[in-house]
């Protein structure tokens, strides 16, 4: 669990600092490619699929990134991101400036994935927990066994 914990939570970290630091990226105004919504397997929620193109000092570059976490919507909530997101539509893009192919059209706050990294930190915790109390405990061989 420790192994696991450490490794998810590694990636999550990222991606929550990402998650934050996205609403605070320079914008630059591109162009919708093309946009379609594709429905989940084994689920109603619905995947915003919108590549767009923009120029970032002279170069052009070409994305598909909605957010940060893509996490499928409502069908209904797909349906109005798409009308918002149409083929030749302009729009704001938020870009990484040390890295402008890194962006995004949405930049909200994932409170799932803040609540998703909360959990795997507090399963790194009790692992630790467990190495350190059984390091401690009266039987010590179970320490080496982690």
């Amino acid at each position: 669990m420790l192994l696991i914990s450490t490794v998810f939570g590694a990636y999550l970290s990222a991606k929550v600092v990402e998650n934050f630091n996205s609403k605070n990226w320079p914008t630059v105004s591109g162009i919708v490619e093309t946009s379609h919504i594709k429905q989940l397997k084994k689920s109603t929620n619905y995947l915003i699929q919108i590549e767009y193109s923009y120029f970032v000092n002279g170069v052009e570059y070409l994305n598909d990134r909605f957010s940060v976490m893509n996490n499928g919507v409502p069908h209904e909530e797909a349906k109005r991101l798409l009308s918002k997101y149409s083929k030749g539509q302009q729009v704001q893009i938020r870009y990484e400036p040390t890295n402008p192919q890194a962006s995004v059209l949405e930049a909200e706050i994932n409170y799932l994935l803040i609540f998703v990294w909360f959990v795997v930190v507090i399963l790194f915790m009790y692992s630790i927990y467990k190495i350190w109390s059984s390091c401690y405990s009266e039987n010590k061989d179970t320490c080496a066994k982690f």
